[in-house]
């Protein structure tokens, strides 16, 4: 099965519509939207003084006839001139010395201005630090696509194909031991272990379980049969399928296993240009109308594992 990262606008279901909105862009894209995050951010800031600044100024307006002390003309032209946040209010900080004596409570009239150019710089200032956090998903988490997923199906069993079936085959089998030497241990460290939601599903087992047989076959008594259950799997928090909670399923697997009388279930039958196989009749398969089958020519060949 071949792989790909998908690349857009998606919805991680583990945190809900709204906060799960995430974008995933290739590694190129993301420090440069960082930037753009860090500048707009900046802008924004900008603007909204901007704009407050206007506010403030029209709300203080003289009306026509009135007359106000030189403090609040002042406070007029910090507000006209509109040259940012942090310079609005060092002006708003040196206006109540400079009035100081000259015309009544200057600092009282001038500290809101000042706590409001103040706010404005923070609340900026800190959204442009946590942009980064922007670019940040909880997990590393990823939607990954499989175009080519399935089984493998040779279309024409040649010598060659054969070959190349069985040379995949040994490939996924060592990849599966590899991945159980790295990642089923109590300190999975290794990057390979976060390709699953979860590198390993746990299970609970029972080695007092009841016969899955008829009474009398287990070899030991009809309670001693080692169980094994998975309980209820989920498959968007266990299996890493991302779906809404509606449209997820619970999956559960339980095996007993169990010693058992086998003569009754088999028998012996000698194949033409095989030799002699014992076939278990314990049920059909999808292929076969017997269990399993086993050639006893095979006890003499030399056994072989992988390492």
């Amino acid at each position: 099965m071949s792989t790909t990262t998908y690349f857009g606008v998606w919805i991680n279901w583990s945190r809900g519509a709204i906060p799960g909105a995430t974008l995933t862009l290739p590694q190129e894209y993301g420090g440069l939207v960082a930037a753009f995050l860090a500048i707009y951010v900046t802008f924004a800031g900008g603007m909204f003084w901007n704009f407050l600044s206007f506010i403030l100024h029209q709300i203080n307006t003289t009306k026509p006839g009135s007359e106000r002390d030189g403090l609040h003309h002042q406070l007029q032209v910090v507000l006209r001139n509109n040259g940012g946040a942090g310079s609005a209010l060092w002006e708003f900080v040196k206006l109540p010395v400079y009035w100081r004596g000259k015309t009544q409570r200057p600092f009282h009239r001038v500290i809101l201005f000042a706590l409001l150019a103040a706010v404005n710089m923070a609340v900026f200032a800190v959204a442009g630090i946590f942009t980064s956090e922007v670019t940040k998903v909880p997990g590393n988490s990823t939607i990954i696509l499989g175009p080519s997923c399935g089984g493998y199906k040779i279309s024409s069993p040649t010598n060659s194909a054969i070959e190349i079936y069985r040379s995949k085959v040994l490939a996924d089998t060592n990849a599966a031991a590899a991945y159980v030497r790295q990642c089923y241990g109590e300190n999975t460290t290794s990057l390979a272990c976060g390709v699953y939601n979860r590198p390993s599903l746990g299970f609970t087992t029972n080695p007092n379980a009841t016969c899955p047989f008829a009474s009398g076959v287990c070899v030991y008594n009809d309670n001693s049969a080692f169980s094994m259950d998975t309980g209820l799997i989920d498959s968007h928090s266990d299996l890493g399928a991302n779906a809404r909670p509606e449209h997820r399923i619970y999956f559960r697997r339980v095996t007993t296993c169990a010693p058992i009388h086998g003569k009754q279930f088999a028998t012996t039958v000698n194949v033409t240009g095989i030799g002699p196989e014992i076939y278990v009749n314990a049920g059909p398969t999808s292929s076969t109308p017997y269990t399993l089958s086993y050639n006893l020519a095979t006890r003499f060949y030399m056994g072989y594992s992988l390492r």
